[in-house]
């Protein structure tokens, strides 16, 4: 068997996991909301997530191309402000360098997806929603992730902020999983932490220097 089917896979969900979730002024999502109900538009959401949109085609796919310039404006000014947590970027690497495959699966617009890659190292492998037409939980996104990585589902582990999203759906599709809140803890590095303290034979991962 490859060293890549024996690989662990450590999986994280995107916003409120590694990146915090955006707080400047009125959010692309609130103008988004808004335009759609006033336009009678109830699946907006789905459609976002789920299609290559760019600002202008997600301005018309709601039903209010006037909205473009201001959704643009918007998404600039929240791309300017994402950052990794601290000390993500060190956690990363030193999983990197323990061996374990990295992989980031979230449910995303494409303005996000794009610039959440210029934030991630590049040995990090990304599965997003906007990519695949599927957004978490529908199992099929969680089969695609075990199909890429290579590996059988009990060799992922999957961290992220939603009981739903990151957790049950994992779990149901096999994986192991794991609920960090960076706001009242656990966070992503100690719930790491915890974690392979107590399942030690997932080394060489082990991150007891975090």
């Amino acid at each position: 068997m490859s060293a890549r089917h024996n690989s662990t896979v450590i999986c994280f969900d995107a916003f409120g996991t590694l990146v915090p979730q955006g707080r400047r002024g009125r959010s692309p999502y609130q103008l988004l909301s808004e335009a759609a109900t006033l336009a009678g538009i109830s699946n907006w959401r789905h459609y976002v997530l789920t299609c290559p949109l760019d600002p202008r085609a997600i301005a018309d796919c709601i039903g209010a191309p006037e909205q473009s310039t201001r959704l643009e404006m918007a998404l600039e000014r929240e791309m300017e402000g994402l950052a990794l947590f601290p000390g993500v970027a060190e956690m990363l690497d030193e999983l990197h360098r323990r061996g374990a495959q990295l992989w980031v699966c979230s449910n995303l617009a494409k303005p996000y997806g794009v610039r959440l890659r210029t934030l991630l190292p590049e040995y990090v492998q990304t599965l997003f929603s906007y990519e695949i037409g599927y957004t978490k939980p529908a199992p099929e996104i969680y089969r695609r992730l075990i199909q890429r990585a290579g590996v059988a589902p009990e060799r992922i582990w999957f961290f992220g902020d939603s009981e739903r999203s990151d957790v049950v759906g994992p779990q149901n599709a096999g994986m192991h999983a794991e609920l960090i809140n960076w706001n009242t803890g656990p966070t992503l590095t100690a719930t790491l932490r915890n974690t392979f303290h107590r399942w030690p034979h997932l080394e060489p991962v082990s991150i007891k220097s975090f």
